[in-house]
């Protein structure tokens, strides 16, 4: 007689209910653990992306001996103004070496307004060098900042 009542409290168990209500008590914070952690991750991976501020399209080129010149349309895609004045242009040779640019000229702008957003300039940029240019980087400072920002170009 005793066995079966020990045999019928052992078969027992824990009831349905109790069992459903811990795996729901667990499910919801690790559920929400799971979530904050996956929205940081995203807000990291925004920080990194970035999106171009400039666009530069080659519109010609004129190659001699040892005078090149490089006719380029820059557009600004950004949201800042971008002072011309110290609008500067280096070439990046096929040996990765870098060189200043001989003379670079606004063509048809004044040169002590910005560009705009939405706004395009076409310079020319002369270099002086019989060495074969890979590259052209063009670099405009944010009228706001003052930070350099810059643009760059395939010329081969």
């Amino acid at each position: 007689m005793r066995g079966k009542l020990l045999g019928k409290k052992m078969r027992k168990g824990v009831s349905d209910l109790v069992v459903i209500l811990t795996l729901v008590a667990i499910a919801i914070p690790v559920a929400l653990a799971v979530q904050g952690w996956l929205s940081s991750q995203t807000s990291r991976v925004a920080s990194f992306s970035t999106v171009p501020n400039f666009e530069a399209i080659l519109v010609s080129k004129s190659v001699s001996v040892d005078t090149q010149v490089y006719v380029v349309k820059i557009r600004n895609l950004g949201t800042y103004n971008y002072s011309l004045k110290n609008l500067t242009a280096y070439g990046v040779l096929e040996s990765g070496k870098v060189i200043s640019a001989s003379n670079t000229t606004i063509i048809a702008s004044n040169t002590e307004r910005s560009l705009e957003p939405g706004e395009s300039i076409t310079i020319s940029v002369t270099f002086s060098s019989s060495s074969k240019i890979k590259s052209i980087v063009i670099e405009l400072t944010n009228s706001i900042t003052n930070k350099v920002e810059s643009v760059e170009v395939n010329v081969a």
